[in-house]
């Protein structure tokens, strides 16, 4: 039981780390504002749904799709995670946001005058610059 809540919490902290590292990731460099704006709301309305609901929703989809696509019996380590990933989404998206939010601005624009493509920009200077202990200006 030890190892399949490490496993189901190391799976859990994957999904929510890309997709709420993602979805945090959103206003400059990838999409459209108007895209931002839909997204935020949709990612902060999760964190209202009670976690049996979550549950209910997991057992109910996931777990006759796992077992028609993968086999088994569907109850697994990988529903639980995916489950539990979708519930953490609207933390670590708002700590993501957060954290983008405080590299000052002109980081990006010098990463882009320099030649730097979005996608390098937001891995090489903006990602980087938001990781907890990054001295910051000088």
């Amino acid at each position: 039981m030890i190892v399949g809540s490490l496993l189901v919490t190391a799976g859990a902290i994957a999904i929510g780390f890309v997709f709420g590292a993602g979805a945090g990731d959103h206003p400059d460099p990838v999409l459209p504002a108007a895209t931002g704006g839909v997204i935020k709301p949709a990612v902060e309305l999760l964190a209202g749904i009670p976690s049996v609901v979550y549950g209910f929703v997991g057992v109910v989809t996931l777990v006759p799709l796992i077992r028609d696509h993968l086999g088994g019996p569907g109850l697994s380590v990988l529903a639980a995670a995916i489950v539990l990933g979708i519930m953490v989404l609207p933390t670590v998206t708002s700590i993501s946001v957060d954290a983008l939010r405080a590299v000052p601005r002109a980081y990006g624009e010098g990463s882009i005058a320099l030649g730097a493509t979005r996608w390098q920009t937001t891995y090489m200077v903006l990602l980087k610059a938001a990781r907890p202990g990054h001295p910051g200006p000088r």
